[in-house]
Protein backbone atom coordinates (compact mmCIF):
# COMPACT_ATOMS: atom_id res chain seq x y z
CA UNK A 1 0.00 0.00 0.00
CA UNK A 2 0.78 3.58 -0.55
CA UNK A 3 0.67 6.28 2.39
CA UNK A 4 0.42 9.95 1.40
CA UNK A 5 1.35 12.18 4.27
CA UNK A 6 -0.59 15.29 4.02
CA UNK A 7 -1.20 18.47 6.48
CA UNK A 8 -2.84 21.82 5.73
CA UNK A 9 -0.56 23.75 8.30
CA UNK A 10 2.84 24.49 6.24
CA UNK A 11 5.46 26.64 7.60
CA UNK A 12 5.70 28.24 4.09
CA UNK A 13 2.61 27.93 2.13
CA UNK A 14 -0.15 27.20 4.69
CA UNK A 15 -2.80 24.53 2.58
CA UNK A 16 -0.24 23.61 -0.31
CA UNK A 17 -1.90 20.54 -0.64
CA UNK A 18 -5.48 21.83 -1.30
CA UNK A 19 -4.28 24.70 -3.80
CA UNK A 20 -5.46 24.03 -7.49
CA UNK A 21 -3.23 23.41 -10.54
CA UNK A 22 -4.32 24.28 -13.90
CA UNK A 23 -6.52 21.30 -14.46
CA UNK A 24 -8.47 22.30 -11.13
CA UNK A 25 -7.44 19.69 -9.36
CA UNK A 26 -5.77 20.02 -6.39
CA UNK A 27 -2.01 19.52 -5.48
CA UNK A 28 -3.31 16.80 -2.79
CA UNK A 29 -5.37 15.17 -5.84
CA UNK A 30 -2.76 15.09 -8.30
CA UNK A 31 -0.55 12.70 -5.95
CA UNK A 32 -3.30 10.62 -5.37
CA UNK A 33 -3.57 9.93 -8.80
CA UNK A 34 -0.58 9.56 -9.54
CA UNK A 35 0.33 7.17 -6.77
CA UNK A 36 -3.24 5.10 -7.50
CA UNK A 37 -1.54 4.42 -11.40
CA UNK A 38 1.70 2.29 -9.41
CA UNK A 39 1.14 -1.46 -10.52
CA UNK A 40 2.78 -2.21 -7.53
CA UNK A 41 0.71 -0.52 -4.99
CA UNK A 42 -3.38 -1.91 -4.44
CA UNK A 43 -4.09 0.57 -1.77
CA UNK A 44 -3.73 4.26 -1.15
CA UNK A 45 -4.18 6.01 2.15
CA UNK A 46 -3.98 10.04 3.22
CA UNK A 47 -2.52 10.01 6.39
CA UNK A 48 -3.11 13.38 8.00
CA UNK A 49 -2.58 15.01 11.38
CA UNK A 50 -5.74 16.02 13.72
CA UNK A 51 -9.26 16.56 12.40
CA UNK A 52 -9.83 19.94 13.51
CA UNK A 53 -6.57 21.23 12.08
CA UNK A 54 -7.19 19.51 8.71
CA UNK A 55 -10.54 19.47 7.78
CA UNK A 56 -9.98 20.51 3.99
CA UNK A 57 -8.04 17.58 3.79
CA UNK A 58 -10.48 15.40 5.15
CA UNK A 59 -13.22 17.19 3.42
CA UNK A 60 -11.68 16.03 -0.06
CA UNK A 61 -10.53 12.90 0.98
CA UNK A 62 -14.14 11.87 1.62
CA UNK A 63 -16.20 14.03 -0.86
CA UNK A 64 -17.08 10.75 -2.83
CA UNK A 65 -16.52 10.04 -6.64
CA UNK A 66 -13.52 9.13 -8.82
CA UNK A 67 -11.14 10.97 -6.06
CA UNK A 68 -12.84 9.62 -2.95
CA UNK A 69 -9.10 8.13 -1.08
CA UNK A 70 -9.10 6.70 2.52
CA UNK A 71 -8.23 8.99 5.14
CA UNK A 72 -6.20 8.49 8.10
CA UNK A 73 -6.19 11.26 11.48
CA UNK A 74 -2.75 11.05 14.04
CA UNK A 75 -3.48 13.64 16.91
CA UNK A 76 -0.05 14.32 17.22
CA UNK A 77 0.94 16.22 14.06
CA UNK A 78 4.22 16.83 14.61
CA UNK A 79 5.08 12.90 15.31
CA UNK A 80 4.78 11.92 11.35
CA UNK A 81 6.66 8.79 11.81
CA UNK A 82 4.28 7.73 14.88
CA UNK A 83 1.16 8.98 11.46
CA UNK A 84 3.40 7.41 8.90
CA UNK A 85 3.76 3.97 11.38
CA UNK A 86 -0.48 3.64 12.42
CA UNK A 87 -1.88 4.58 9.32
CA UNK A 88 0.15 1.50 8.11
CA UNK A 89 -0.34 -0.54 10.91
CA UNK A 90 -4.43 -0.05 10.61
CA UNK A 91 -4.41 -1.06 6.90
CA UNK A 92 -2.39 -4.18 7.69
CA UNK A 93 0.15 -3.02 5.11
CA UNK A 94 3.13 -5.70 4.67
CA UNK A 95 5.23 -3.38 2.55
CA UNK A 96 4.42 0.52 2.39
CA UNK A 97 5.43 3.33 -0.17
CA UNK A 98 5.96 6.72 1.38
CA UNK A 99 4.91 9.59 -0.86
CA UNK A 100 4.50 13.28 0.60
CA UNK A 101 1.39 15.20 -0.46
CA UNK A 102 3.90 18.23 -1.57
CA UNK A 103 4.91 16.49 -5.00
CA UNK A 104 1.99 16.94 -7.52
CA UNK A 105 4.54 15.59 -10.49
CA UNK A 106 4.97 12.26 -9.02
CA UNK A 107 6.33 9.72 -11.58
CA UNK A 108 4.37 6.61 -11.43
CA UNK A 109 7.19 4.33 -13.47
CA UNK A 110 9.77 5.83 -11.31
CA UNK A 111 7.33 4.94 -7.94
CA UNK A 112 7.32 1.26 -9.45
CA UNK A 113 10.29 1.13 -10.16
CA UNK A 114 11.80 1.55 -6.52
CA UNK A 115 9.53 -0.25 -5.17
CA UNK A 116 11.08 -3.15 -7.66
CA UNK A 117 14.24 -2.40 -7.07
CA UNK A 118 14.54 -3.73 -3.24
CA UNK A 119 13.05 -7.18 -5.06
CA UNK A 120 13.07 -9.68 -3.43
CA UNK A 121 12.32 -7.83 -0.06
CA UNK A 122 13.16 -11.04 2.02
CA UNK A 123 16.76 -9.62 0.80
CA UNK A 124 15.66 -6.21 1.99
CA UNK A 125 13.69 -4.19 4.18
CA UNK A 126 14.01 -0.37 2.24
CA UNK A 127 14.21 1.11 -1.34
CA UNK A 128 14.82 4.24 -2.28
CA UNK A 129 15.81 6.80 -5.24
CA UNK A 130 17.07 9.59 -2.59
CA UNK A 131 20.42 7.73 -1.42
CA UNK A 132 22.11 9.57 -2.67
CA UNK A 133 20.32 12.66 -3.85
CA UNK A 134 20.33 12.27 -7.79
CA UNK A 135 16.71 12.79 -9.08
CA UNK A 136 14.41 16.44 -8.78
CA UNK A 137 13.11 17.47 -5.32
CA UNK A 138 9.44 16.16 -6.16
CA UNK A 139 10.08 12.53 -7.24
CA UNK A 140 11.01 11.16 -4.01
CA UNK A 141 10.00 7.39 -3.22
CA UNK A 142 10.72 5.64 -0.53
CA UNK A 143 9.42 1.96 0.34
CA UNK A 144 9.81 -0.06 3.32
CA UNK A 145 8.64 -3.14 5.15
CA UNK A 146 6.62 -2.95 8.06
CA UNK A 147 9.22 -5.09 10.29
CA UNK A 148 11.44 -1.86 9.17
CA UNK A 149 9.00 0.27 9.84
CA UNK A 150 8.06 -1.03 12.81
CA UNK A 151 12.08 -0.90 14.44
CA UNK A 152 11.87 2.74 13.66
CA UNK A 153 8.69 3.80 15.42
CA UNK A 154 9.86 1.96 18.61
CA UNK A 155 13.71 3.14 18.50
CA UNK A 156 13.48 6.47 16.87
CA UNK A 157 13.70 9.06 19.87
CA UNK A 158 14.58 12.28 18.47
CA UNK A 159 12.27 15.02 17.12
CA UNK A 160 13.99 15.13 13.83
CA UNK A 161 14.09 11.16 13.16
CA UNK A 162 9.81 11.75 14.72
CA UNK A 163 9.32 14.26 12.09
CA UNK A 164 11.12 13.04 8.78
CA UNK A 165 9.97 9.18 9.56
CA UNK A 166 13.11 7.62 7.56
CA UNK A 167 16.19 9.17 8.82
CA UNK A 168 16.80 6.86 11.50
CA UNK A 169 16.56 4.12 9.14
CA UNK A 170 19.21 5.74 6.87
CA UNK A 171 21.52 6.54 9.61
CA UNK A 172 20.89 2.82 11.22
CA UNK A 173 22.21 0.75 8.22
CA UNK A 174 23.54 -1.78 7.33
CA UNK A 175 23.81 -2.26 11.25
CA UNK A 176 20.17 -2.80 10.96
CA UNK A 177 18.77 -2.46 7.26
CA UNK A 178 19.56 -3.43 4.22
CA UNK A 179 19.04 -0.54 1.34
CA UNK A 180 18.26 -1.18 -2.12
CA UNK A 181 19.11 2.49 -3.48
CA UNK A 182 18.04 3.57 -6.92
CA UNK A 183 20.15 6.59 -8.51
CA UNK A 184 20.05 8.43 -11.31
CA UNK A 185 23.06 8.89 -14.30
CA UNK A 186 23.50 12.14 -13.41
CA UNK A 187 22.51 14.18 -10.40
CA UNK A 188 19.58 16.90 -10.76
CA UNK A 189 19.23 17.16 -7.05
CA UNK A 190 19.40 20.87 -7.44
CA UNK A 191 16.04 21.20 -9.16
CA UNK A 192 13.13 21.75 -7.01
CA UNK A 193 9.61 20.68 -8.33
CA UNK A 194 8.16 19.96 -5.26
CA UNK A 195 5.72 22.22 -3.58
CA UNK A 196 7.38 24.54 -0.50
CA UNK A 197 6.42 27.79 -1.50
CA UNK A 198 4.76 30.01 -4.20
CA UNK A 199 7.28 29.97 -6.39
CA UNK A 200 7.26 26.58 -6.55
CA UNK A 201 4.23 25.71 -7.20
CA UNK A 202 3.90 28.75 -10.18
CA UNK A 203 7.17 26.10 -11.29
CA UNK A 204 5.06 23.15 -11.23
CA UNK A 205 1.75 24.96 -12.47
CA UNK A 206 4.11 26.03 -15.72
CA UNK A 207 5.42 22.38 -16.30
CA UNK A 208 1.62 21.09 -16.31
CA UNK A 209 0.69 23.87 -18.85
CA UNK A 210 3.41 22.73 -20.74
CA UNK A 211 2.51 18.95 -20.20
CA UNK A 212 -0.24 17.88 -18.26
CA UNK A 213 1.14 13.99 -17.38
CA UNK A 214 4.60 14.76 -17.44
CA UNK A 215 7.41 12.53 -16.89
CA UNK A 216 10.22 13.52 -14.46
CA UNK A 217 12.58 13.18 -17.13
CA UNK A 218 9.99 15.47 -19.13
CA UNK A 219 9.32 18.01 -15.75
CA UNK A 220 13.14 17.87 -15.59
CA UNK A 221 13.32 19.39 -19.48
CA UNK A 222 10.76 21.94 -18.95
CA UNK A 223 13.10 23.42 -16.06
CA UNK A 224 16.31 23.23 -17.84
CA UNK A 225 15.10 25.14 -21.02
CA UNK A 226 13.47 27.84 -18.51
CA UNK A 227 16.23 28.12 -17.21
CA UNK A 228 18.19 29.06 -20.59
CA UNK A 229 15.75 31.34 -21.38
CA UNK A 230 16.78 33.10 -17.97
CA UNK A 231 20.14 33.43 -18.87
CA UNK A 232 19.50 34.53 -22.58
CA UNK A 233 17.68 37.09 -21.23
CA UNK A 234 20.34 38.61 -19.00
Amino acid sequence: MAVVQARERSTRLPGKVLMPLPDGRTVLEHVVMRVRRMETVDDVVVATGPRDANMGIAALCNRGGKFSVSCYHHDDEDDVLGRFHSAAAEWGADLIVRVTADCPLFDTALGDAVVRRGEPWSKHDFATNMHPPSFPRGFAVEVMTSDALERAHRRATTAYDREHVATWIYRTAPELHSIASGVNDTTESDVNLSVDTAEDLERVRGVLEWNPEPTWREALLWVRAQEKIAVSKR
